[in-house]
């Protein structure tokens, strides 16, 4: 058997691992306390890791992600292997682990987490001021005067993940020993399934039911798993009687998911239910300088309000404006020469960016066929082979843009978009849809057909949303 040396494949999967979860969480979880090793015959890749804490939150949270860097790296299916191993993590002043060993009292806490938001960052206007009030007495509220549970919902790209980790946030920051854990529904589907399937349910049962706060985002997950809608149910009943909170939030109304029992339902509605809106302009504006100030990006106070008054749709879309404005400043100040601080974004740029939009027919939506076909033909590779099973780094790049951008652009939900990729299930859309977007915000680059070395991910998914809206 054939080892390759980590200063060869395992370098660039480790890379490319990076890229992908973020420094900060690569640190966090693999850094000092994994060690990987690749062997070509058959392909596999060992992950040696300090203790079975690590080793099982790998397994769980990223195991598919490691799979498809590797697959990705080395061109075809790659093995993985987790053991434990602490002979490998010799003890040292010097080099403490990244994560410490789980003692037995604390087993049943959450482990901990990387949350993005915080309410203090939270732009607040007459869309969304009562979901914000509602989020900031939910974690603010005396013990004896908690209110029930929030359920926040609301088109893609309003801020309803945003309130759940801020709330999140502040209560650690009020009460840095809370047990708090914030998790997708798709997240506590898996990690009921494995419990089950290793025995562990009493386990995720203590660790669950002893929080003092559960955020659950993208509820309408559990529709149709009537096993874990009723674990959720007995879980729900078991904080909300222990006094602790719970806040959930979803894209429809609780009454309008499909699928949901009607003891899920009550539940949802014992509490506050609150609609979180699209901003009007005056919110737009302070949206648009706090993102632009976040991504280092200068406009004119004019450009902004064109851009408020112009775009009305989510803060997503708001965001995606934003990226091909970038895309194209980064452009002409390649062209010109000139350092990344010393451009203002104007209305010259801001005119190119409305006579491509000005090209979309008058009243026509963007279709889910016009994303497929512009991807597919920039990453020249067919339909077929993003429909398929393929692993192929080039197409898994490509199927991945087709799902973010079909969520951003379309009014697709995630189990339509995988009807259209042949998903019976579509969990795995809606784990490519959140890693694309991990991938932007940690600014990744990637190998595009065409380009010479990698190109910011950022400037790919710009020029394709303009190239798709010119059709």
């Amino acid at each position: 058997m054939t080892v390759i040396t980590t200063e060869s494949v395992c370098a660039r999967i480790v890379q490319r691992l990076i890229n992908t979860v973020g420094k900060r969480r690569y640190e966090i979880w693999f850094g000092r306390s994994a060690r990987l090793a690749y062997h070509d015959t058959p392909p596999r890749l060992d992950i040696a890791v300090r203790n079975q804490f690590i080793a099982d939150w790998i397994g769980r949270h990223f195991l598919e992600t490691v799979r498809e860097v590797a697959c990705c790296e080395t061109g075809s299916p790659v093995d993985l292997a987790i053991r434990v191993d602490p002979d490998q993590f010799p003890a040292s002043h010097d080099d403490p682990p990244a994560v410490a060993p789980v003692e037995p009292k604390l087993q049943d806490r959450p482990p901990p987490q990387i949350l993005r938001y915080r309410l203090e960052s939270f732009v607040v206007g007459t869309s969304n001021e009562l979901a914000y009030s509602a989020a900031m007495r939910l974690v603010d509220s005396d013990d004896d005067h908690l209110p029930g549970p929030l359920f926040l919902h609301g088109g893609c790209g309003l801020g309803k993940t945003h309130l759940l980790q801020g709330v999140c946030r502040r209560l650690i920051r009020r009460a840095p020993r809370a047990n708090v854990l914030y998790v997708t529904a798709e997240q506590f589907t898996n990690d009921f399934l494995a419990a089950v399937r290793l025995n562990k349910m009493e386990s995720f049962r203590r660790r669950v039911r002893k929080l003092d706060l559960l955020a659950v985002d993208d509820v309408y997950f559990l529709a149709n798993k009537k096993a874990t809608q009723q674990e959720f149910i007995h879980s729900f009943d078991a904080i909300q009687l222990s006094g602790a909170r719970v806040a959930l939030a979803s894209d429809n109304h609780p009454r309008l998911i499909r699928q949901f029992s009607e003891r899920l339902i009550s539940r949802c509605m014992n509490g506050m239910v609150v609609e979180v809106h699209p901003p009007d302009t005056e919110t737009r504006v302070r949206i648009i300088r706090s993102l632009a100030a976040d991504r280092g990006i200068s406009l004119l106070d004019s450009v902004i309000t064109t851009l408020a008054q112009h775009y009305r749709g989510s803060v997503r879309e708001i965001e995606g404006t934003l990226t091909r404005l970038h895309a194209l400043t980064s452009l002409a100040q390649q062209r010109r020469g000139r350092s990344k601080d010393d451009t203002q974004i104007g209305h010259a740029l801001l005119h190119r960016l409305f006579q491509s939009d000005a090209q979309v027919p008058s009243g026509r939506p963007v279709q889910y066929s016009d994303i497929q076909e512009v991807v597919c033909d920039r990453f020249q590779v067919a339909p077929a082979q993003v429909q398929g099973r393929t692993r192929h780094k080039q197409v898994v790049l490509a199927r991945a843009l087709i799902i973010y951008l079909s969520r951003h652009m379309t009014t697709m939900s995630f189990p339509e978009i995988a009807a259209r990729l042949n998903r019976n299930s579509h969990s795995t859309v809606v784990s490519a849809a959140r890693r694309t977007a991990d991938q932007l915000a940690s600014e990744k680059s990637v190998e595009v057909p065409g380009c010479t070395g990698v190109v910011p991910l950022r400037s790919i998914v710009g020029e394709l949303d303009e190239a798709i809206r010119r059709r």
